[in-house]
């Protein structure tokens, strides 16, 4: 498994004309989770055993809804003269240093298609979900328990939940389960639960909110984040019907003490709506030692043609968050440009292709006062014919310090839907999806050491 190339992008001048990108701070909507319950997760587990399982028909989840489209018409920071060439990227690196063990997660029990896997690791624990299923396992491997999601869920009124996402939040010592539910319907809800203690086998607090109480819109593909002051969901709303389309982002602010108290659990959050356009609006897990940083930062795909990226924030005091979008805009040379959507990924066998969804950013943290990104695209710009991982280093003002991309330039193997996750030592790994003609689908990743010199552009 290859190093990823790694390339540095001279960082373009602020102009005048980039400030008309940059949205006015939103003082949002306050409101409360509508429905609240504690479960305990070994006896949902217990109960499940006790019961012989029910036959279950494999259920089609929808699959990730298109993010907008990227206007022609949009206004966006300015490209770089014609004779600009685009920076170099390095060559084939050594491969990166083999696991030291490893061992199976949570298989798929092929009863919903696509089984949309997540997965975090703790202190002592690694839980990872899919659509039908959460598993708790030790750092070991040893399968402590599992649970299915409608009995997870089920308290809060039997939701439909998909799109799971899990994250181990270091500094509270809970764990983190976001979800989607009841997809383009009236009853579309968030649900969000943090668990009582590190050990996520005990009791969690579980809430469901209501994605639109005026019934008009749906959401869906949550991303989640955190800091010291809040836990941060936003979601793509689409219109309910049978044309659904892409309406507005929706972001969420969850005070985090109160979804965390163990006396009185109680979901506050302030509500806010973006409707620039842009989709996936991802909440950087925020890695800060001193817990000092009261800022949450929010990042997404901008325009592809033009490479570009966008930076919001949530800031103020807790009760009294602000949303400001379009802070900064990454952007590097659109030379490096890539498309928003491409050809899906090929497998062994005679099984259909795989589908690759399109641009939208995957992962985010905050670590060592950089944002740290990643997603993966679609080249050659003009005429696609693979999807790449590409990965950032951004500083908070949209500086690009790094910019890389784990790349097949044959076309042979396909790289998609990746995270990141960065230590304190800056040393850098990104898991993905590899897929080709000569390989199953299968779980890959490329470690990069902070002292890895990176290639100027």
């Amino acid at each position: 498994m290859p190093i990823f190339n790694r390339c540095v992008i001279a960082v373009l001048t602020c102009v005048a004309a980039l400030a008309a990108h940059a949205g006015e701070p939103q003082p949002g909507i306050a409101g409360v989770a509508g429905r609240k319950a504690t479960v305990n997760f070994t006896d949902l587990a217990r109960q499940e055993a006790r019961a012989a399982p029910a036959p279950r028909t494999p259920r089609v989840v929808h699959s990730p809804m298109p993010a907008p489209k990227e206007p022609a018409d949009r206004v966006s920071p300015p490209r770089e003269g014609s004779k600009s060439a685009a920076p170099a990227e390095a060559g084939p690196a050594p491969l990166s240093p083999a696991p030291a063990s490893n061992f199976l997660a949570l298989p798929d029990d092929t009863t919903a298609i696509p089984p949309d896997t997540h997965g975090a690791v703790g202190p002592n624990h690694l839980m990872t979900t899919l659509n039908t299923q959460i598993r708790i396992q030790d750092r070991s491997g040893t399968v402590l328990s599992t649970v299915s999601m409608d009995s997870f869920w089920a308290s809060l009124g039997s939701p439909s939940a998909f799109d799971p996402r899990i994250l181990y939040d270091p500094y509270g010592g809970r764990w983190i389960f976001v979800a989607a539910a009841n997809g383009n319907s009236t009853a579309s809800a968030v649900l969000i639960g943090a668990s009582q203690t590190s050990d996520p086998r005990g009791a969690w607090n579980i809430f469901s909110v209501d994605a639109d109480a005026s019934n008009a819109t749906w959401a869906d593909y949550p991303s989640v984040g955190f800091n010291k002051d809040w836990i941060v969901v936003n979601t793509n709303m689409f219109t309910v019907g049978a044309n659904s389309s892409f309406a507005r982002s929706n972001v969420w602010v969850f005070t985090k003490a109160s979804l965390y108290n163990t006396i009185a659990p109680s979901a506050p959050f302030r509500l806010f709506t973006d409707t620039s356009g842009s989709s996936t609006l991802v909440p950087a897990v925020t890695y800060d030692p001193t817990q000092t940083l009261a800022t949450l930062y929010l990042v997404d795909v901008f325009t592809s043609s033009t490479a570009t990226l966008r930076i919001g924030t949530i800031t103020g005091t807790v009760g009294t968050e602000t949303y400001t979008p379009g802070t900064s805009f990454p952007t590097a040379t659109s030379a490096n440009g890539w498309a928003v959507t491409g050809p899906d990924a090929p497998q062994l066998g005679p099984a259909p292709l795989i589908e690759t969804g399109d641009r939208r950013m995957q992962s985010c943290s905050y670590r060592n006062a950089f944002l740290w990104c990643v997603h993966h695209i679609f080249l050659p710009a003009a005429n696609p014919t693979r999807t790449a991982v590409q990965w950032w280093q951004l500083t908070t003002g949209g500086a690009i310090q790094q910019r890389g991309r784990i790349d097949d330039a044959s076309g042979a193997r396909f790289y998609a839907y990746p995270s990141i996750a960065v230590n304190a030592n800056s040393d850098v790994l990104i898991g993905y999806s590899r897929f080709s003609a000569s390989q199953y689908a299968s779980a890959n990743y490329s470690f990069r050491l902070s002292c890895n010199a990176a290639m100027l552009g």
